[in-house]
C-alpha cells in the first residue's frame, strides 16, 4: 500500500504540474464524498469527525513528520485547529476501482494573516463497507500573506442559491419505487412544492403523493441551502416513517446535479447518490441509488418531473 501511495503521489504531482489550470471536480467518487466530509468537519472544528475518516492503522505524512494511527493523526489535526485554521480544498483527480480509491489536489489553509499553500494525496480502502483513508500525504507548497492573496472570486450567497432557486415552483413527478428487501416496488405520482424562505436564504419543500400506496399523504418535507464554510450545497429530507436523508453537492456540472451522502433509518446509515438531470428549463429526471449494508448499490427510485406553475 505504501509503494502504491508513493507512485500515485508522483503521478498526481506530475499531472498537476502539466495542468496548472485544472478546475475543481464534481464527482460521486468515494474520495469526493470523504473530501467534502473532511472539509465540513475541519472547518466546524470537529476533530473527532475528521479523525473518524481514517482507518485505525492509517498513516499521514506531512512536513511535520509521519503520524501513524488515529491517535497520532488526531494530534496533527488538533494542532492545526488550535491555530485557528480555516481550510479550502481544490481537487484535481478523484478516481476509484473496486475497493481502492484516491484523490489529489491543492489546499489553502488560512491561519491569521498567512495562507499556507499545500498539496495532498489520499489513498482510500473500503473496509467493512465504509471508505476509510489509509494513506494521506499533506505536503507544503509555500505560504503567502493573506493581504497579497488573489482576491476572492467566491459568489455571494444569493448567487450560489441559484441552484436551489431553479427548483422553485410546483412540479408533478411520475416515478417508480424499485422493490427492495424491505419494501415492495410500485409506481406513483407526487406533487413537489418548492419555495424560498427566510429572506430567500433557504429552499424549503414538501411532497404530497397524489397516486400510489401513500396517496393523499404528505410523504416528505425538507430544506436546502449553500454552506459557505464547506462550499457545498446541503440538503436534508425528512421522510414519512421517520427516516431522513443528509446529502451534499458541489453544484451543477453541465445539466447534472449529483448529491451524495447517507440515508438514515433506525440503526442503518446507508450511502446514497441522487442525480438530477435537467431536461430544459421546466423538467428534470431524478435517479436515487442506495448502497445496501452488504455494499451493493441498487436503484432505489426514479422520477420524471415537469413544472406546472410557480
Amino acid at each position: 500500500m505504501r509503494n502504491l501511495a508513493g507512485l500515485l503521489l508522483i503521478f498526481s504531482l506530475n499531472t498537476w504540474a502539466q495542468q496548472p489550470g485544472a478546475k475543481p471536480l464534481s464527482s460521486p467518487e468515494p474520495s469526493a464524498q470523504v473530501r467534502q466530509e473532511f472539509l465540513r468537519a475541519y472547518n466546524a472544528k470537529d476533530a473527532d469527525a475528521v479523525v473518524a475518516l481514517y482507518a485505525q492503522g492509517a498513516t499521514l505524512v506531512s512536513d511535520g513528520g509521519t503520524f501513524k494511527g488515529r491517535d497520532e493523526i488526531s494530534k496533527w489535526v488538533k494542532s492545526g485547529l488550535d491555530q485557528g485554521s480555516r481550510l479550502e480544498i481544490e481537487p484535481t483527480v478523484e478516481k476509484s476501482s473496486g475497493t481502492l480509491a484516491y484523490g489529489t489536489g491543492r489546499t489553502r489553509r488560512m491561519v491569521g494573516s498567512v495562507i499556507h499553500l499545500g498539496q495532498y494525496l489520499i489513498v482510500m480502502e473500503k473496509i467493512s463497507g465504509e471508505w476509510k483513508i489509509v494513506q494521506h500525504f499533506a505536503l507544503s507548497a509555500g505560504e503567502i500573506p493573506a493581504e497579497n492573496a488573489a482576491p476572492s472570486t467566491a459568489a455571494t450567497l444569493s448567487d450560489q442559491l441559484s441552484v436551489e432557486k431553479w427548483f422553485v415552483g410546483n412540479w408533478i413527478c411520475e416515478g417508480e419505487q424499485h422493490a427492495s428487501p424491505t419494501a415492495a416496488g410500485g409506481r406513483f405520482t407526487d406533487k413537489f412544492t418548492f419555495e424560498m424562505a427566510l429572506d430567500d436564504s433557504w429552499l424549503t419543500y414538501h411532497v404530497d403523493q397524489t397516486k400510489g400506496p401513500l396517496q393523499g399523504k404528505r410523504t416528505l418535507i425538507g430544506w436546502g441551502t449553500w454552506d459557505t464554510d464547506a462550499k457545498v450545497h446541503i440538503r436534508r429530507d425528512m421522510n414519512i416513517g421517520g427516516s431522513r436523508v443528509d446529502v451534499t453537492a458541489p453544484g451543477w456540472e453541465g445539466n447534472k446535479l449529483v448529491f451524495t451522502g447517507y440515508m438514515i433509518a433506525n440503526d442503518e446509515k446507508l450511502p446514497i447518490q441522487q442525480t438530477f438531470t435537467k431536461k430544459g428549463d421546466a423538467a428534470y429526471d431524478s435517479a436515487l441509488v442506495v448502497t445496501g449494508a452488504e455494499g451493493k448499490p441498487m436503484e432505489w427510485e426514479e422520477e420524471s418531473c415537469r413544472k406546472v406553475g410557480r
